[in-house]
């Protein structure tokens, strides 16, 4: 399932007339695909954070992402993610056989997963550190 705009129309060329992939577009409720997801893939060159792998990640959904600056910072590696190569598609190969291969990992990735964003990215933990953030800077 591909979720989301095709921003640089990269999948201008793909056959979407086959049943093996579901073209969704944009969508105001990403959390219903998330939670439908057995893995959520981001295979991105350049991201500044990666807040959509902490949004899976509270619907339970592990990442397989790009070994890119942000989404180091949103995923544990071999925790809560699997991290790759940027463009090294037989890395991505290997990252979602390893979850399609092994229920007992993409499972316990995902309930990481989950308990990382719960823990450390709640609304509660990021307005706290920025307000501290804030209050170390202006003294």
């Amino acid at each position: 399932m591909i979720v989301g705009p095709d921003e640089d129309g990269v999948l201008d060329d793909v056959d979407f007339d086959c049943e093996s992939i579901i073209r969704v577009g944009f969508t105001k409720s990403p959390e219903d695909y998330f939670n439908a997801a057995d893995i959520f893939c981001l295979p991105s060159y350049r991201e500044g954070f990666g807040s959509v792998i902490i949004e899976a990640a509270a619907c339970a959904t592990p990442a397989l992402a790009s070994r890119i600056y942000g989404v180091t910072d949103a995923v544990d590696e071999e925790v809560t993610g699997i991290l790759h190569s940027p463009g090294v598609v037989v890395e991505i190969e290997r990252g979602m056989i390893r979850y399609l291969d092994d229920d007992a990992y993409r499972k316990r990735s995902a309930m990481r997963a989950y308990e990382r964003a719960r823990d450390a990215f709640s609304s509660d933990v990021v307005e706290s550190s920025m307000l501290d953030f804030y209050k170390s800077v202006c003294g």
